[in-house]
């Protein structure tokens, strides 16, 4: 029988407080199942322990959870994060869920980390800014019917979203599949199937396994429910390539097989 790493389970930390849950034990306990909770979700997989802080701290910052997000902030560094990759979660914020879930990040990030939270944001490439048709047109393959309709409709808006979209994902000082899998953990607590399936892709795109993306997306429980997972599983179900789905396809092994050892989906890219 295969044997299996004695590492806490999804399952089990499903199992643990809710956030709402801790917040009665009062703030020392609060913190401390937050604790407990993330590195369980940390030890469960072969996930970066950096990258699920991330994801966890960019949901609390979405669920407006000060616990949770003054935790996973604080884990984040000490698992490798580096300073400009942590201030760059707040411009995957401002993109995916706007200006109120981005202040407070920030907030919670000049709490702990002033000068962080005060560098400026990295704008990338710079690829959206040129020509944004063939920056969407590069990123997705074709440019989908909802990016199109948007150029078509609000041609100004469409430029602005591109440069911003350039620099949330593709910047220089956070790992692209980071970027996708926070967006996956966002997307999740939202049971939002449709940008689940967008960012599931474009994790796989950025090299992540099919392991790194349910872990990632798995940090969306706490504050959503084990009922975020359907939407989760459809996702990675539905972005498999349809002649290698099968038992001991690629795609199969790719979902058994741990990621190189030297691999830091959290940090800065060497």
């Amino acid at each position: 029988m295969e044997q299996r790493p004695a590492t806490s389970s999804p399952a089990a930390s499903h199992n643990a407080m809710s956030p709402a849950a801790s917040a009665v034990a009062g703030p020392a306990g609060a913190e401390r199942v937050a604790t407990e909770r993330i590195d369980a979700m940390a030890g469960s997989g072969r996930l970066p322990a950096g990258t699920v802080a991330l994801c966890v701290a960019a949901v609390a910052a979405w669920k407006d959870e000060p616990v949770w997000l003054r935790v996973a902030l604080g884990m984040a560094p000490r698992h490798g994060v580096a300073p400009a990759a942590l201030r760059h979660v707040g411009s995957l914020l401002v993109l995916a869920r706007g200006t109120c879930a981005e202040r407070r990040y920030l907030a919670a990030l000049a709490q702990l980390f002033p000068d962080v939270a005060a560098m400026a944001v990295s704008e990338g490439p710079g690829d959206g800014a040129g020509d944004p048709w063939a920056y969407f047109e590069a990123h997705f393959g074709s440019v989908p019917d909802r990016v199109r309709l948007l150029g078509e409709l609000l041609p100004d808006e469409f430029v602005t979203y591109a440069r911003r979209h350039a620099a949330a994902l593709h910047s220089d000082v956070l790992d692209p599949a980071a970027a996708e899998l926070v967006l996956c953990a966002l997307n999740a607590s939202d049971f939002q199937q449709e940008f689940l399936r967008i960012h599931v892709a474009g994790a796989r795109r950025a090299g992540a396994t099919e392991i790194e993306i349910a872990q990632a997306a798995y940090a969306a429980t706490p504050f959503s429910g084990i009922a975020a997972w359907p939407a989760v599983a459809a996702a990675i179900i539905a972005t498999r390539p349809e002649a290698d789905a099968g038992p001991g396809s690629a795609v199969g092994r790719q979902a058994e097989a741990p990621p190189p050892m030297d691999r830091q989906v959290g940090t800065v890219p060497a």
